[in-house]
């Protein structure tokens, strides 16, 4: 469903290739914006947030730190249930 307070309006020619693709949004709040929800409408066509971009950035950026791999699972979870909790208010 689009969210109705985004006051954006993406036209669907955007994604026209016909094999589809990724679109990346960095934007991370709100957490689906007009563009990850056209993404996710359209067949073909994966959508990632900018939230999972900014989870993705900080396993990334530990990992060349520290030259360890983080675990992925636990910081997205967490990551994810205070962003979701902080959206809820």
């Amino acid at each position: 469903m689009p969210n109705p307070n985004a006051g954006v309006v993406i036209p669907e020619t955007i994604l026209t290739r016909h094999l589809g693709g990724v679109v990346i949004d960095s934007a991370y709040k709100p957490k689906r914006t007009p563009l990850i929800d056209l993404a996710e409408r359209v067949p073909g066509w994966k959508a990632v947030s900018g939230i999972m971009m900014l989870i993705e950035q900080g396993i990334g950026q530990c990992t060349l730190w520290t030259n360890r791999v983080p675990p992925k699972s636990i910081i997205s979870s967490t990551v994810l249930e205070s962003y979701d909790a902080d959206q809820a208010k």
